[in-house]
C-alpha cells in the first residue's frame, strides 16, 4: 500500500489527474473473456470508465 501511495504522490506532484474509482482497478480471469464472468471487477471497471468520461468532459469544456 505504501509504494502505490508513494506513485500516487509522484503522479500528483507533477500536476497530473487521477481518475478515482470505487475500488481496486482490475478485473480476474485466466482465458479470454472469462473477465467478462467477474461482476464485481466489471462493474468497478465500468464506474472507473464513467469517471474517467465525466473528468474528459470537464476538461474539454
Amino acid at each position: 500500500m505504501q509504494a502505490f501511495d508513494t506513485m500516487n504522490h509522484f503522479l500528483h506532484y507533477m500536476q497530473m489527474y487521477l481518475v478515482g474509482g470505487s475500488y481496486w482497478n482490475m478485473v480476474y480471469g485466466k482465458e479470454p473473456g472469462e473477465v467478462l464472468n467477474d461482476s464485481e471487477g466489471m462493474e468497478n471497471m465500468r464506474g472507473g470508465g464513467e469517471n474517467m468520461a465525466w473528468l474528459l468532459k470537464k476538461i474539454n469544456a
